[in-house]
């Protein structure tokens, strides 16, 4: 990401440098005012949305200055300057996604009450993986004003809520259930200050814990899908870090006691385990 600035014979672009010592912004949907040296717009800075003030060299383009002005949980969005450059008007715009569960008649095919929500307001919740039985539901969460996901655990009979993972550090994602709804597998996201990647994959046991079965590792990428009907093997998608275009992705079992891989390196179509 970048922020540059166009002639208007579109041939000169000039890219605008963050003053050292200032606090690095994803900055978006800005005005100027009338005399080109201050930016009123939308930041994001540890996950939260607000108003920001950027004070910029007319000479250099640089950002000198980075200022918030509003620090409420919301998204604060769509910023308009007065002509005389006194006033900010801006829409403040307050969201969230919730799971949901409803009663539901799958013979006859319709809902059969009012639904329950799942997880809190104020919160960004995705990835659902339900267990076989449709007890148990796995999904990543993260609250408003929160930069990093949790990964949480609901019984939607007791309608009791655990945390799985809640190292903010990371970024948990949902794999699957096994098929007596006893364990799952999910991946963890680490990423270096450079922004590089690197993952493992983890098999949860209820009552139990949780064990490494892909070590921590920024060349092996294992997306697991599916679990064997003897619980031994995961299935899912194998490639080596970086993914682009025409990158060979493979399908491929995996140890559910962890170790090493095997895989098909030739396509042979849609498979499901019966």
């Amino acid at each position: 990401m970048g922020f540059f600035t166009v002639s208007r014979d579109s041939k000169n672009v000039q890219t605008s440098k963050l003053r050292a010592g200032l606090p690095e912004l994803h900055f978006m949907r800005f005005v100027w005012n009338a005399s080109g040296t201050v930016l009123y717009g939308e930041g994001l800075s540890g996950g939260v949305r607000n108003l920001w003030r950027i004070g910029v060299d007319p000479q250099t383009l640089e950002w000198a200055t980075v200022e918030r002005l509003t620090t409420g949980p919301g998204v604060d969005s769509m910023a308009q300057l007065s002509r005389d450059g006194t006033r900010v008007v801006y829409t403040v715009l307050s969201q969230s996604t919730r799971i949901w569960t409803y009663p539901f008649d799958g013979a006859a095919g319709r809902v059969l009450g009012d639904g329950k929500p799942v997880t809190p307001d104020q919160s960004f919740a995705e990835n659902l993986v339900l267990s076989r039985d449709g007890r148990l539901l796995l999904y990543r969460l993260r609250e408003i004003g929160s930069s990093g996901y949790q990964l949480r655990l609901a019984d939607l009979d007791d309608h009791s809520v655990e945390t799985v993972v809640l190292d903010r550090g990371t970024d948990p994602w949902p794999g699957c259930w096994s098929r007596d709804g006893r364990a799952f597998v999910y991946n963890v996201w680490d990423y270096d200050q450079d922004g590089r990647p690197s993952s493992t994959v983890r098999l949860a046991t209820r009552g139990v814990g949780n064990r490494e079965i892909v070590p921590w590792s920024d060349k092996v990428v294992f997306f697991v899908t599916d679990w064997t009907p003897d619980g031994t093997r995961l299935l899912g998608s194998y490639y080596n870090p970086p993914l682009a275009a025409g990158h060979p992705v493979w399908l491929a079992l995996w140890a559910a006691a962890g170790g090493s891989r095997s895989s098909w390196t030739t396509s042979i179509g849609p498979t499901q385990w019966s």
